[in-house]
């Protein structure tokens, strides 16, 4: 609801306080985690639908990530909630659309969306990803979320101030695995060599 919204959009301000943070962003998934959330996006005029990699975000989570806007606008506070209709493509998407994707209106699972910006290409949930991401505003309705941090200072410096602050809004809502961004992709990295090994053994 409106509560979590603001609990949210504090967090985020509140952590961009601290010393060594240059960006702060929410997400529903985390970058690099070897899976995720995917869905159809259906472009109008009966072409082809589009399977792309989806994440919920707030409005800082391009800067957090380092995502740079190629075309159009990011997302706004304003936009945040359950009724946004705005969405972000990758260029790799925007290609697949073709023409101008920019200002197209489209179907992204069972949501209306317009396509108000276009990022650059990232990797999503592995490094072998080709970067077709589709990302709608955050509206918070999920049960758990990420929050990416960039910093310039060491990540591990910055654990104990930012579940301080945490602690502050909400002393009973945990913490839960705080990684570096390449202790995530060290983590996913090798899982899918054990995968890969198991594949092999059998």
């Amino acid at each position: 609801g409106d509560k979590l919204v603001q609990f949210c959009l504090d967090l985020e301000r509140r952590l961009k306080e601290l010393p060594g943070v240059t960006a702060v962003g929410i997400a529903s998934v985390r970058p690099m985690m070897g899976g995720g959330w995917y869905s159809n996006l259906d472009p109008p005029g009966g072409q082809k639908p589009i399977n792309t990699a989806a994440n919920s975000i707030s409005a800082g989570y391009l800067d957090a990530l380092g995502l740079k806007l190629l075309a159009g606008r990011g997302f706004t506070p304003q936009d945040i909630g359950v009724n946004s209709t705005a969405a972000l493509v990758t260029e790799n998407v925007a290609k697949q659309l073709g023409g101008s994707a920019l200002g197209m209106k489209v179907k992204f699972g069972d949501k209306d969306v317009e396509i108000v910006g276009i990022v650059s290409d990232a990797h999503y949930g592995r490094l072998t990803d080709e970067g077709t991401t589709t990302f709608v505003a955050q509206s918070f309705a999920e049960d758990s979320f990420t929050v990416l941090l960039r910093t310039n200072v060491p990540p591990g410096q910055l654990i104990s101030a930012a579940s301080g602050v945490v602690a502050e809004l909400d002393k009973d809502l945990p913490l839960v695995n705080p990684r570096s961004m390449e202790e995530q992709i060290g983590h996913t990295l090798r899982r899918e060599r054990l995968f890969a090994w198991l594949c092999g053994a059998f």
